[in-house]
């Protein structure tokens, strides 16, 4: 049920997305604690779910009944005479009018729910790489674009016939020339207004989308504004903490910011302590704010983590082949004996964690033998 309460939340988001609705806001990746999990059922956020579920079978229930209403009264039974064809055509004949545009948007809302299926890898049937994706939600964002022209197109037409409609009740109500010309003056006011008040309408949301767009395609053009932009979405991620304490700490030059460099890597460290690349970022940040005891620990542990194993390796040979010097006495003379001291201490930590290591790892392989 852990599976199921937490992929309920995660199904919604999505399914959200494709409706252009985003309770959660953008980032450019959603792991590393971005979404907190959802321990039991009386979790509020449950309740996003729950909505989506019913106003998905509300609106569907909404385009088909009077729908299949509507077709069950008009249709006739079949004559001999007939092949489906004709019968297909005399149905269609006689829905007419607002029937008609029901008849389409109930079918492209159907379509739509279709094109849902395309999340399915994010459902949690299956066991996929990925947990929050924008790029799942790109199929069903199409579908749901067309219901929303269509939807709105129909909506635009129909006021504009009811409109013409009206016109000629009314002119059939007046007997004088000037009186219909009276009238018909007031309703092609009354129209314009109506259509003023609708494009603005359609501009303001066009408007939106646009400014939405526009600043997200900003945001991935700089990684600062990336990074910012994930941290006001995901403050408590540890990796988005993680990668923009690198670019204060030295990424780019003219952002250098030790200061809050060291902020968000200790925001990362208390997120997850667990977290073992940050080891390798608080030794780079250490060692330009002159903290070389600090740099020299931290180095080691990055070295004890299979992910900064090899960049802290690097980094450990070249800070000890300088602080090691070869003398007259050959390998080992050093130039402060406290120096080696350190050397040696942090040499049979390493030791004793590749033992360790080795170690386990046999007692893995006995125990799938």
């Amino acid at each position: 049920w852990r599976r199921v309460r937490n992929y309920m939340y995660v199904l919604s988001i999505h399914i959200a997305k494709s409706l252009n609705l985003d309770f959660i806001g953008f980032s450019h990746e959603y792991g590393f604690n971005c979404i907190e999990e959802l321990t039991s059922w009386t979790d509020v956020r449950l309740l996003i779910p729950l909505g989506m579920f019913c106003s998905i079978l509300g609106l569907t229930l909404y385009w088909m009944i009077p729908l299949l209403l509507s077709l069950s009264g008009k249709q006739t039974a079949p004559s001999s005479s007939n092949d489906d064809d004709d019968n297909k055509k005399q149905v269609m004949e006689s829905v007419k009018g607002e029937e008609r545009q029901q008849l389409v948007l109930a079918l492209l809302w159907l379509v739509h729910l279709s094109w849902l299926a395309t999340l399915f890898p994010i459902s949690g049937v299956v066991k996929v790489g990925t947990f929050v994706a924008d790029r799942i939600v790109v199929a069903s964002t199409v579908s749901f674009s067309i219901f929303v022209g269509r939807f709105v197109s129909g909506w635009i037409l129909t006021t504009t016939s009811t409109n013409d409609n009206d016109d000629d009740d009314d002119s059939r109500k007046h007997n004088t020339q000037q009186q219909k010309t009276q009238v018909n003056t007031t309703t092609t006011m009354m129209t314009t207004k109506i259509h003023s008040v609708k494009a603005l309408v359609v501009l303001a949301a066009l408007s939106i989308m646009w400014y939405r767009v526009h600043h997200r395609t900003l945001d991935w053009m700089d990684s600062l504004p990336l990074m910012q932009s994930s941290l006001k979405t995901c403050p408590k991620s540890a990796k988005s903490n993680l990668e923009i304490s690198k670019i204060y700490s030295g990424l780019y030059p003219e952002m250098l910011n030790l200061t809050k460099a060291r902020h968000y890597i200790e925001t990362t460290e208390r997120i997850d302590p667990t977290y073992c690349d940050v080891h390798q970022q608080f030794a780079h940040v250490a060692i330009q704010e002159g903290k070389v005891l600090e740099f020299e620990q931290r180095l080691v542990k990055g070295i004890m983590c299979p992910f900064s194993m090899g960049g802290c390796m690097d980094m450990w040979n070249k800070y000890w082949s300088t602080v090691l010097q070869q003398g007259e006495r050959g390998a080992g003379k050093l130039v402060n004996p406290e120096d080696y001291a350190r050397y040696q201490g942090y040499m049979k930590t390493l030791n004793e964690a590749i033992e360790q290591q080795t170690k386990m790892e046999e007692e893995q392989k006995l125990l799938k033998s």
